[in-house]
């Protein structure tokens, strides 16, 4: 259902979801209908009549649906270990959650010193979550982190460096 909610997403977390999805089933993805792109959220889409939605606790939250409490410590190791979790609900009613841990390509470390060696200060902006940016940030050697950004905060912070005359 994830998946299927996912297919249309162009964001790099329902691509892998989506991705991932084909290398390990034979079965066809479920066709989706009504898909919604909600920025800093997650999806939303119809999946076999029903209406599913994919993303973060945010978007739970505002959607008044539930996350059991019992599953609280489970997913706070996950989120710990520097993992996403896309959370999955039918109906208004949550069924799971998918854990994603990013993994570094062999050529980034290198391309950061490169960088670096430029006099470029590299910064990441991300959506993920604290832990998951300085996972990612301190394999790559990145000290200036912004996390849990929205899209808009990611211009944001673009913009601030471009009205200091720093390049971006």
């Amino acid at each position: 259902m994830c998946a299927a909610a996912e297919v249309s997403s162009e964001h790099p977390l329902g691509k892998a979801v989506v991705r991932c999805f084909r290398s390990e089933h034979s079965s066809a993805i479920p066709k989706a209908a009504d898909f919604k792109m909600i920025p800093g959220r997650g999806v939303a889409a119809k999946v076999e009549g029903y209406h599913a939605l994919a993303g973060n606790r945010a978007m739970l939250n505002e959607n008044n649906i539930t996350f059991p409490q019992q599953m609280t410590t489970q997913v706070e190791e996950f989120i710990n270990r520097g993992c996403t979790m896309i959370y999955i609900s039918l109906d208004s009613l949550f069924i799971g959650y998918v854990v994603l841990s990013d993994t570094i390509r062999s050529e980034s470390v290198g391309t950061i010193k490169v960088l670096e060696a430029l006099n470029v200060q590299p910064v990441l902006l991300t959506g993920d979550n604290e832990k998951a940016a300085a996972s990612i940030a301190r394999q790559l050697g990145i000290s200036e982190i912004q996390a849990n950004c929205l899209p808009e905060d990611k211009l944001k912070y673009i913009n601030e460096y471009q009205n200091r005359q720093e390049a971006v």
